[in-house]
């Protein structure tokens, strides 16, 4: 309720934004969302599966195993917000590039590290470093998406990328790096798949345009420009209204 009282009401504001259009074909940005959001849910499965990574591939204790969902519930209650907060700032596309990046360059060190020690610390900063990293790009993301998709697609069109993406990718992600590890005896797999599809994503982000106000102006001009020119039909219509109340006594005492 605190956060709904401060936002906007859009649905008034349906007439004023009618010049809004999307900044790119909704066919391109259904498809670059879709890689987007699988990256994002793989990395948040290959979070939820460290405790099972590490009570049966690296025979950690169920204790220190636990430690992974803790972390990784208190970085995504910190770094949401401050991922949202930021991409209203600077834009929606330097925060999911430099999540991308982070986890590009990072997860394979932090798997290797904790692989190599298999400690509670080093639980801890894997499981909370890829929250952190993926907690900032999913603010963004799913904030670009509902921006770039035309008004009329908005609600339908992000749930079903959104349903879509989760689904076929993050429902698949325990069994697919489970098996890979299996399969090659390489206690890696799960950091070699999230890698693999992390850059996949980070190549789709390239494509994503930047819907951000503070960064979109050329998009926002448009439907600020539509706005003035409906405030200046309304200021010359009660223009007009006050010329006729003022007109009407001189006419009839010229009558009289």
């Amino acid at each position: 309720l605190v956060l709904r009282r401060g936002l906007d009401e859009t649905l008034s504001r349906a007439p004023e934004r009618a010049a809004e259009t999307a900044p790119a074909p909704v066919a391109l940005i259904a498809g670059v969302s879709v890689v987007m959001l699988a990256g994002g849910t793989i990395g948040s499965y290959v979070i939820d599966y460290l405790t099972t990574y590490s009570t049966t591939t690296l025979h950690m204790s169920a204790r220190v195993a636990f430690l992974a969902p803790l972390s990784s519930g208190v970085a995504g209650v910190l770094f949401a917000p401050l991922g949202g907060w930021l991409s209203d700032r600077i834009g929606r596309r330097p925060v999911m590039l430099g999540s991308w990046t982070l986890m590009l360059l990072g997860v394979m060190p932090l798997f290797v590290l904790h692989e190599h020690v298999r400690s509670a610390w080093t639980l801890v900063l894997l499981s909370a470093g890829m929250t952190a990293a993926v907690a900032f790009m999913f603010a963004a993301a799913l904030t670009a998406i509902g921006e770039a998709l035309p008004m009329r697609l908005r609600s339908g069109g992000l749930g079903l990328i959104y349903a879509l993406a989760i689904s076929t990718f993050g429902g698949t992600t325990q069994f697919v790096v489970a098996w890979l590890t299996h399969l090659t005896h390489n206690p890696l797999a799960p950091a070699w798949y999230l890698t693999g599809a992390v850059a996949i994503s980070l190549l789709a982000t390239l494509a994503m345009p930047e819907t951000a106000p503070v960064r979109a102006s050329g998009r926002f001009d448009d439907i600020s420009s539509a706005r003035i020119a409906a405030s200046s039909g309304q200021l010359s219509s009660v223009c007009r209204n006050v010329s006729r109340t003022t007109s009407a006594p001189r006419a009839r005492s010229k009558h009289a």
